[in-house]
C-alpha cells in the first residue's frame, strides 16, 4: 500500500501522519528518518508515527510515537474489495474469537489499539493487528513558533515534561 501519509485529527487539529523506520538526535523535536509507506509500517513489527498538524497558520511537528505491532493470523474467509492491496476492518471480538467487523479506511486505524488487516484480493491473508504505543513525544509551541515544551511518555505511562 503506497500511502506515504494519512489524514487524522488530533486534539481538534487537522494532521498528516507520516511513518518512519527510525529517528535520530536526542534534541527536541526529534528527527524522523527513513520514511516508509503505511502498508509496510502497519504490517511490520515496529514503526514510528510523526504527526504534522495545523497549529495557527502553519503545520507543526506535534507528536512522535513509537508503535509496536503484535500480529496474529486469522482465517481469511471473508470478502475484501478486489481493488485494495490491503483492506482494514474493525476487530469484532465475540466469544473470545476475533472476526472482521465493519470495513475501515486506513485513517480510521490510527486511533485503534486493535484492528484486522487483510492482504490480497479476497482476503488471502488476514491478521489481527494489536498496536501498542511504546513511547511518545508531544510538542507544544509558543505563539512565535518556538518550541515551548516536550512531554515525554515512557512505556509505563510516566510523563516527563521538558520546558524550553
Amino acid at each position: 500500500m503506497d500511502i506515504d501519509h494519512l489524514d487524522a485529527i488530533f486534539e481538534g487539529m487537522r494532521c498528516n501522519v507520516y511513518f518512519f523506520e527510525s529517528w535520530t538526535t536526542y534534541t527536541h523535536p526529534v528527527t524522523p528518518i527513513r520514511p516508509m509507506y503505511f502498508g509496510r509500517a502497519v504490517l511490520g513489527e515496529n514503526y514510528y508515527r510523526a504527526w504534522m498538524c495545523d497549529v495557527g497558520a502553519e503545520p507543526k511537528f506535534i507528536l512522535f510515537q513509537n508503535i509496536n505491532n503484535g500480529m496474529a493470523s486469522l482465517p481469511a474467509n471473508f470478502a475484501t474489495p478486489s481493488s485494495a492491496a490491503i483492506s482494514f476492518f474493525e476487530a469484532d471480538r465475540t466469544n473470545g474469537e476475533v472476526k472482521a467487523g465493519k470495513m475501515l479506511t486506513p485513517s480510521e486505524t490510527i486511533g485503534l489499539s486493535e484492528f484486522v488487516a487483510c492482504q490480497g484480493a479476497g482476503g488471502r491473508q488476514a491478521w489481527v493487528i494489536s498496536q501498542k504505543i511504546i513511547f511518545s513525544y508531544r510538542y507544544r509551541y509558543r505563539a512565535d513558533g518556538r518550541l515551548a515544551s516536550a512531554e515525554i511518555t515512557n512505556p509505563e505511562g510516566k510523563v516527563n515534561l521538558l520546558e524550553y
